[in-house]
């Protein structure tokens, strides 16, 4: 699969996420495929925020917490591994039909959406600088509804409100978990000590 096809089948997902996800759980892909677009999807994120942050750097007095790159990256990682499992485990127990790798195709190929959608919106901020917020906002309501279409073609659901709630259920397991683990390991350990 080529650029071109990507950035095709990338448009196919906003104008019908039914049939994309269909199609990408039918690729059928190995786990270790899986594991490498996993670790593909989380360095580019990851190399797109430390750009962010060396382009807008940020001043400790502004109330905004900077992450270095490298505790960015684990933390995109474990959000994003445990957004597969949790949703794969509640769809399980909502009696959804999905697995692991279905899940998990369907996950990775949002944050490779996302990857894309940062880029064109830097572009835009850059042109139409006033139009950020709409901009993030309708690019975040358009993944919302990807997602949620997405969650019902993989459960067999065929209920957007019954895969509305698996979002739910899983972004609130994965809030608790990672603040959890920020609370276990601490933000010294994640090199916020300047920034509380």
């Amino acid at each position: 699969m080529n650029l071109q096809s990507l950035l095709q089948l990338g448009v196919q997902t906003v104008l019908d996420p039914r049939g994309v996800a269909r199609f990408l759980i039918g690729q059928r892909l190995t786990r270790e495929a899986l594991l490498i677009a996993f670790a593909l999807v989380v360095a580019m994120n990851t190399l797109l925020y430390a750009g962010m942050v060396a382009f807008v750097p940020q001043q400790a007095g502004d109330g905004v917490i900077v992450l270095t790159p490298m505790v960015f990256m684990l933390m995109l990682g474990a959000s994003v591994a445990f957004a597969i499992l949790a949703t794969t485990w509640i769809g399980r127990m909502m009696g959804g039909a999905a697995t692991l790798e279905q899940v998990a195709i369907l996950i990775i190929w949002l944050q490779g959406l996302r990857f894309v959608a940062q880029l064109a919106l830097i572009g835009l901020g850059l042109i139409l600088p006033g139009a950020g917020v709409l901009l993030v906002v309708a690019v975040a309501l358009v993944g919302l509804w990807i997602l949620i279409n997405f969650l019902d073609e993989v459960e067999g659901f065929a209920s957007l409100g019954k895969s509305a709630l698996l979002l739910f259920l899983s972004a609130l397991a994965a809030v608790v978990v990672l603040s959890l683990l920020m609370s276990i390991f601490g933000a010294s350990t994640l090199g916020l000590t300047d920034y509380v």
